[in-house]
């Protein structure tokens, strides 16, 4: 006499039936259909794309604060010099000249010591202690000299001493003489990235200075100023 026998105790594959049970594979275990399957892969990749997206705006937002914090002490030691001498720091912009990023707020901020008596030949840094002669003050930042020098150091002010390493850059002119300029910590759509300054002819602050920097967040250049964030 014959008998019924079930087929999942028998190892056979179980196709699934119209009612949409899953299907037994091998020893009777349940497995996925494709489309769960596809749904499974969507919600990682969804999920996925949250995180990515998240660390990317707080990358962002980490550089936007970083470099507003670095513009808001370089005010702070340009309003300090301000104080003291009763003017802002000459800048590179006149009616024969424009151009904000080739300023000398490091040498003036920091201080410099004349060398060359009675008239001085050429400055040194107080923080570089390196030399630039008159006509390579002239060509680069279109002024005969540096106002915060003297010869006696106890005569030259640092008004930026939280300045670091980082927040400065030595570069060179044509004629292979180095000269140094406040740096901006991020890729800006110039190389290299440095603070630009107006205070002849500031067009957002007219009492006192522009001070801004171009940043690149994410694909979209960011002006990063004293008039806006």
């Amino acid at each position: 006499m014959k008998t019924e026998s079930d087929p999942a105790k028998l190892g056979v594959r179980v196709l699934p039936s119209r009612a949409g049970r899953p299907r037994a594979i091998g020893g009777g275990g349940l497995a996925f259909t494709l489309i769960e399957m596809l749904v499974v892969f969507g919600l990682i990749a969804a999920l996925a794309g949250l995180i990515i997206g998240a660390a990317s705006a707080g990358f962002n937002k980490r550089i936007r604060s970083r470099v507003q914090t670095e513009r808001d002490s370089l005010v702070s030691a340009i309003e300090y010099y301000k104080q003291v001498k009763g003017f802002y720091p000459p800048d590179n912009v006149s009616n024969n000249t424009n151009d904000p990023v080739m300023n000398s707020l490091f040498y003036e901020l920091t201080g410099t010591i004349t060398i060359g008596s009675p008239t001085p030949v050429a400055f040194s840094s107080l923080l570089l202690q390196d030399q630039l002669a008159l006509n390579t003050i002239q060509t680069t930042f279109n002024a005969g000299g540096f106002v915060n020098a003297s010869k006696d150091t106890n005569e030259v002010k640092n008004f930026y001493k939280t300045l670091k390493p980082g927040q400065y850059l030595t570069l060179t002119n044509p004629a292979n003489v180095a000269f140094t300029l406040l740096a901006v910590p991020y890729k800006g759509p110039i190389t290299p990235n440095t603070w630009r300054y107006n205070a002849s002819m500031p067009a957002h602050n007219p009492d006192s200075f522009d001070l801004w920097a171009d940043v690149i967040i994410g694909s979209k250049t960011n002006t990063i100023g004293n008039w806006r964030d």
